[in-house]
């Protein structure tokens, strides 16, 4: 992608994001800004979640599956482990979201995630377990592996692994995001 030489490009980094910036001239023609976004967005593919216009920061990884949810209407139930509440707590308000359970140990989750997906009304319900012991996540920075099921009646299952290393906190982070992002992606994939 060749950027002409009066497009200014930027990052910022953040745990939760990496955003791109493009900052236009005022007179800078319409149609071909359209036509760089696209292009741009096209090589990025899946990993871009929002295309945000002028200094509307407002749409995140968090907003974005709560759009694809209501737009969907589809609910969802949590088991959470490693991200210890905060999946829940980005999706805070969202009336899709209609329960979400913390379990401190990682025991085997298929009894209960049939159980929930029968029992709570939910559409999709997702699941996130650890490799490693509970003392090990909590008190060190050891890398831990991290799987992501999502399971719904009508679309199947989706499973997803990564890494997560760091402190509690961070891994709590990562752990919370790489399951909205799992979400959106499977969101995305029911579309096609």
């Amino acid at each position: 992608i060749v950027i002409p030489p009066t497009v200014q490009l930027g990052f910022r980094a953040a745990l939760n994001e990496v955003q791109t910036k493009l900052l236009f001239a005022p007179d800078y023609p319409e149609l071909e800004r359209l036509a760089l976004l696209n292009q741009i967005n096209a090589k990025l593919g899946e990993a871009v979640f929002a295309t945000i216009e002028g200094n509307d920061d407002d749409t995140d990884l968090a907003a974005t599956v709560q759009q694809l949810m209501a737009s969907k209407g589809l609910s969802l139930a949590l088991i959470e482990t490693a991200s210890q509440g905060m999946m829940a707590a980005l999706c805070a308000g969202a009336n899709w979201l209609l329960s979400s359970q913390y379990q401190a140990d990682c025991q085997p989750l298929t009894e209960t995630l049939n159980a929930l997906l029968a029992h709570s009304g939910a559409d999709i319900v997702l699941s996130q377990s650890y490799s490693e012991t509970r003392d090990t996540f909590i008190n060190s920075d050891y890398s831990v592996e991290l799987t992501t099921v999502i399971i719904t009646a009508q679309h199947g299952s989706f499973t997803a692994r990564t890494r997560l290393a760091g402190t509690t906190k961070r891994k709590q982070t990562q752990a919370a995001l790489f399951g909205l992002d799992c979400l959106r992606r499977f969101l995305l994939a029911c579309s096609e």
